[in-house]
C-alpha cells in the first residue's frame, strides 16, 4: 500500500501497487509530498520532500527492509533531478526561482527564454518569444491545466501586451507556484506548434502564509539616450508595482484559499527622431513653412486657411533641421487579481476553482505622433476562470474533468474632436477624429485609429476530460477536448479618412510641404461599409497516450492526437471567397458555404524514448520526434474573408452584402477646402478603370505542421 501525502495541505492519496511494484499517482496538484510505503513484513518506508511540479513526472524509488511493520525507516535524501520517464524537452521554474531571479516589469514571461531552444527578440516587448524560430504567436499557453490562447492574434491572454506595453494584464509573481516550458510534448497538448507553457496558480494550505510587496524606480539615475542630446530633458520614468498575496485553511486538511492582487501605474516617455517642418526661414520651401508660403505666393497660388490652421498641430521648430528628437509619455494603469479555492471532498475527490480579474487603461504613442491629442487610448478587460475536479476511484484509474473560459476586450480609442474643430470638413460624421494627413517628409497628424479593434465581450469556452488508466508497467492516458472560439474584430482603418500630399500637385516640382499648404492632394483613402466581424468557430481534439516502462531504465512515450479546427462561420455570413467561374462569392450563396474546406485528417503522433543507463536516476539519454500542426488566427481570417461582394463590378451588383473597403478618392484643392470626400453615400464600385484588390482565404487551405 502507498499513500502519497501533500506535506502543505495533509490531503492523501492511497494506491496499490501492480506485480511488478509499480505505482502512479495521476493528477496531483504541484507541490511537495511525502511516500509512505506499507508491506507485510517490511519496515514502514517514509519518502519526504518529493517534489510534484506541473507537467512533469516525479519518480520516487522505494526499498523495503525486512523487518516489523511497526518499525519505520525516513527516507529524506532529494529526489534525482534528471528525468528519466519522458522525452520531452523544457524545465520548470519555481516560485521561489521566479522571484529570487532578476525580472525586468515583474512579467514571467520575461522568464521563458532560460528554457533551451526559446529566444526574445532583441529589443523586447510584447508576444516576443519564439521557439526553435517559430513565430511568437505560435506559443501555447495554458493555466491550470486549460488553453488561455487570445485567438483573435493567438497571444496570451493573462500577460497579454498591448501597443504601448509589454504586458497590460499581470498575473502576480506570487499566484504562480511554478511554470513549466515543454517542447516535443505528450500527445494531450496541442493547439499549437511551439513550446506548450503551462502554468500553474498556488493553492493555500494548512498554514497561513502571505507576502507584501511595492517596488518603485524613477529616471534619477537612469543614462541618457543616446539620441537624447543637452538641450532637451531627459526623458522622465516612473514605474511603480505594489501587490500583496494570502493563502491559507478554510477547514483544516479540507478546504483551502489563495487571493493575490498586484497594481502597476507606469509613465514612461519616449524619444523618437520625428520630421518636422521649421518654422524659420532656411531658404528651403521643401522644409521651411515661410519658405514654402513665400514660394506659392510669388507663383500666385492662394495659401490654404485649412492647411494654416492644421500646421499649428506640429510643434514649433527654430532649429536648422527638419528633425527633432521628442516624445510624449506612456501610461499604463492596472488592477490585477487571482484567487484559488480548493477543496478536498474525501480521499477519492478533490475540486479546484480559479478566477483572475484584469482592467488595464493604457494611453500612449504606438508611433510616433506630433501632439499628445493623437496618443491611443487602451482599455483593457480580461476574466479567466477554470474549474477541475479530478476523481480516483481505484489505484488503477484517474478521470479529471476540467471546465474554464477567457474573455479578452480590447479597444483602441485615439482623438475623437471632430475634424471641423481643426477647421477641416471631411464630410465623415459617424466617427469623429482628424484623419490620417500625409506630407512627405514630415510626421503624420491625425491617426486613423478607431474604436473599436480588437476583442469583443463574447469568451471563449473550453473543457476538457482526461482519465488516467495504470494496467502493470502501462500507464495509459485517454483524453477528449472541446472548444467555442469567438472572436470579434474590426478590420477597416480609413472611416477617418487617409490623405496624402506627395509632391508635384500644386506646380510641376512642388515639394510636398507646398503642396499641403496650398491644399492640393495626390491622393485620398476613404473607408466605407461596416468592418466589424463577429466569427465562431468549434475546435475538437482527441488523445491516447502510453507511457510504456519496457524495463526498470527504458521508458517510451507513445502517443497520437487527432485534432478538429471548423472553419469559421459570420454571425451574419459577412464572409466572402473568389471563384473563377461565379466572380466575387459570399458564405450562403452559389453553392458557397464554407471560408474552406474542413481539414478532417489532422493526426499528430508523439514519439519519446527516455532511457537511464545507470538505473540511479543521474543520467538520462532521451530522444523523440513529433508532428503537431498549427492553427490560423481568426483576425487573419477576418480580414481575408472581407471580400467586397456588395461592390457595383463594371457597373453590376456584385450580389452580395459585404460593402467595406477603402476606397481611393483624388480630392482638389476644392474639396480640400470644403469638403474632402463630398460623395461618401455613393456605391463603391469596381471597374477596368478603378480596380479593386482582394485579398480571399484559399478554398484548399491546409493548415501548416511542424
Amino acid at each position: 500500500m502507498v499513500t502519497v501525502t501533500n506535506a502543505g495541505t495533509n490531503v492523501s492519496r492511497t494506491l496499490t501497487t501492480d506485480s511488478s511494484g509499480a505505482f502512479v499517482a495521476a493528477a496531483l496538484n504541484p507541490g511537495t509530498y511525502v511516500v509512505r510505503v506499507d508491506a507485510q513484513g517490511f519496515k514502514v518506508s517514509v519518502h519526504q520532500g518529493v517534489i510534484v511540479q506541473v507537467g512533469i513526472d516525479a519518480r520516487a524509488d522505494v526499498q523495503l527492509e525486512l523487518g516489523a511493520n511497526s518499525q519505520s525507516v525516513t527516507v529524506t535524501e532529494a529526489a534525482p533531478l534528471v528525468d528519466t520517464t519522458s522525452a520531452t524537452v523544457g524545465g520548470t521554474l519555481t516560485n521561489t526561482q521566479i522571484n529570487d531571479l532578476p525580472l525586468n516589469g515583474r512579467n514571467f514571461q520575461n522568464l521563458v527564454d532560460l528554457r533551451p531552444g526559446v529566444v526574445i527578440y532583441p529589443g523586447g516587448g510584447p508576444w516576443q518569444q519564439s521557439s526553435n524560430g517559430q513565430r511568437p504567436q505560435n506559443t501555447a499557453y495554458f493555466v491550470d491545466g486549460l488553453m488561455d490562447i487570445d485567438y483573435s492574434f493567438g497571444w496570451t491572454v493573462m500577460n497579454t501586451g498591448t501597443p504601448i506595453t509589454d504586458a497590460g494584464s499581470v498575473l502576480p509573481l506570487d499566484a504562480i507556484a511554478e511554470f513549466n516550458v515543454e517542447q516535443n510534448p505528450k500527445s494531450e497538448y496541442g493547439w499549437l506548434s511551439g513550446e506548450v507553457i503551462n502554468v500553474g496558480i498556488r493553492t493555500g494550505t494548512n498554514s497561513v502564509h502571505g507576502s507584501a510587496y511595492a517596488f518603485g524606480r524613477d529616471g534619477s539615475w537612469d543614462a541618457r539616450n543616446f539620441f537624447n542630446q543637452v538641450p532637451e530633458p531627459k526623458p522622465a520614468v516612473s514605474l511603480e508595482n505594489w501587490g500583496a498575496s494570502v493563502g491559507g485553511p478554510i477547514v483544516k486538511n479540507k478546504l483551502f484559499y489563495f487571493a493575490a492582487f498586484e497594481e502597476r501605474r507606469d509613465s514612461l516617455a519616449n524619444s523618437f527622431s520625428e520630421g518636422i517642418p521649421q518654422t524659420i526661414s532656411v531658404g528651403n520651401p521643401a522644409t521651411s513653412i515661410p519658405d514654402a508660403e513665400a514660394a506659392l505666393t510669388a507663383m500666385n497660388i492662394p495659401i490654404s486657411p485649412v492647411s494654416v490652421k492644421l500646421l499649428s498641430l506640429y510643434p514649433a521648430n527654430t532649429t536648422s533641421s527638419p528633425l527633432l528628437t521628442f516624445g510624449f509619455p506612456n501610461t499604463d494603469l492596472t488592477d490585477n487579481g487571482i484567487a484559488k479555492i480548493t477543496y478536498a471532498i474525501n480521499e477519492h475527490n478533490t475540486l479546484n476553482g480559479m478566477f483572475f480579474h484584469s482592467e488595464y487603461l493604457g494611453r500612449g504613442e504606438d508611433h510616433p505622433y506630433v501632439s499628445p491629442i493623437f496618443d491611443v487610448q487602451i482599455p483593457m478587460s480580461v476574466w479567466v476562470n477554470t474549474e477541475s475536479w479530478t476523481w480516483t476511484p481505484n489505484s488503477a484509474i484517474v478521470n479529471q474533468l476540467t471546465f474554464g473560459m477567457n474573455r479578452l476586450t480590447q479597444t483602441r480609442h485615439a482623438d475623437t474632436v471632430p475634424a471641423t474643430s481643426y477647421g477641416l470638413d471631411t464630410g465623415v460624421t459617424t466617427v469623429g477624429g482628424l484623419p490620417t494627413i500625409n506630407i512627405a517628409g514630415f510626421n503624420s497628424l491625425g491617426t486613423s485609429i478607431i474604436s473599436p479593434i480588437g476583442d469583443g465581450p463574447d469568451p471563449v469556452y473550453d473543457g476538457q476530460d482526461t482519465v488516467t488508466y495504470i494496467r502493470g508497467n502501462h500507464t495509459f492516458k485517454f483524453g477528449y477536448e472541446m472548444s467555442h472560439i469567438s472572436v470579434d474584430s474590426c478590420c477597416q482603418f480609413f472611416n477617418r479618412g487617409d490623405i496624402t500630399f506627395g509632391g508635384g500637385g500644386a506646380f510641376t516640382g512642388s515639394s510636398a510641404l507646398e503642396d499641403f499648404l496650398a491644399g492640393t492632394p495626390s491622393f485620398a483613402l476613404i473607408g466605407v461599409g461596416n468592418g466589424t466581424r463577429h466569427l465562431r468557430t468549434w475546435y475538437y481534439a482527441g488523445f491516447a497516450q502510453d507511457d510504456w516502462r519496457v524495463t526498470q531504465k527504458l521508458t517510451l512515450n507513445l502517443g497520437l492526437r487527432y485534432e478538429y479546427f471548423a472553419p469559421p462561420t459570420e454571425t451574419s455570413n459577412l464572409l466572402g471567397g473568389f471563384s473563377p467561374t461565379a466572380g466575387l462569392i459570399q458564405i450562403g450563396s452559389n453553392g458557397f458555404n464554407q471560408l474552406f474546406k474542413p481539414n478532417r485528417t489532422d493526426f499528430s503522433p508523439r514519439f519519446g524514448l527516455a532511457w537511464d543507463p545507470t538505473g540511479r536516476g543521474t543520467t538520462a539519454i532521451r530522444t523523440g520526434a513529433s508532428l503537431i500542426w498549427d492553427h490560423p488566427n481568426l483576425e487573419v481570417l477576418a480580414g481575408a474573408g472581407s471580400i467586397p461582394t456588395g461592390f457595383l463590378l463594371n457597373g453590376v451588383p456584385g450580389g452580395g452584402t459585404i460593402a467595406n473597403s477603402s476606397v481611393v478618392a483624388f480630392p482638389t484643392a476644392s474639396d480640400w477646402n470644403n469638403v474632402v470626400f463630398p460623395n461618401l453615400n455613393i456605391t463603391p464600385a469596381c471597374t477596368t478603370a478603378s480596380q479593386c484588390n482582394i485579398t480571399y482565404v484559399d478554398p484548399n487551405l491546409k493548415f501548416p505542421y511542424i
